[in-house]
């Protein structure tokens, strides 16, 4: 009984706070920068619960609903923000067609690379092969040599 009244409580206590879990940490303006569904949302103040495009989007229509209340220079900073936010995503957004080309072209030799590494390698083996076969000849040459001839049988005397 005390087990699943533990159980209880410590699910009443757990829940709520993954409810109200917020996906990072909030600006001035009461919201932030949603990195996996992209965009800015606004989790307190005015315009808590939507979401917008940018954090400038939101701004002007911040600056709609309670005139006075972004000044300039913070609507800068935002630019400056979105700006810099832009140049990033276009330096990871995917490559023109020309450009793939132009790194298919240089990787075809890379390519080539490995094939004929893998190719001097095995010619390297085989004359390895061969140099050892040949070793074993000779081995077995020699020994043949040093050993006196065998003397020839002379027949039993009855």
């Amino acid at each position: 009984m005390k087990k699943q009244v533990l159980l209880v409580l410590a699910v009443l206590l757990i829940f709520p706070t993954l409810a109200l879990a917020s996906a990072g940490r909030l600006d001035a303006y009461g919201g932030h920068y949603d990195n996996k569904a992209g965009g800015y949302n606004v989790e307190k103040g005015p315009l808590a619960g939507k979401h917008y495009a940018d954090q400038v989007e939101m701004l002007k229509e911040l600056q709609k609903v309670q005139p006075g209340s972004v000044s300039a220079d913070a609507m800068a900073k935002a630019e400056k923000k979105l700006a810099k936010r832009a140049g990033k995503a276009e330096k990871a957004a995917p490559a023109t067609p020309a450009k793939v080309e132009k790194k298919a072209e240089k990787a075809e030799p890379a390519a080539a690379a490995p094939a004929k590494v893998e190719e001097k390698k095995a010619e390297k083996a085989q004359t390895k092969a061969e140099e050892k076969v040949e070793k074993k000849a000779e081995k077995a040459e020699k020994k043949a040599a040093e050993k006196p001839a065998a003397p020839a049988e002379q027949p039993k005397k009855p």
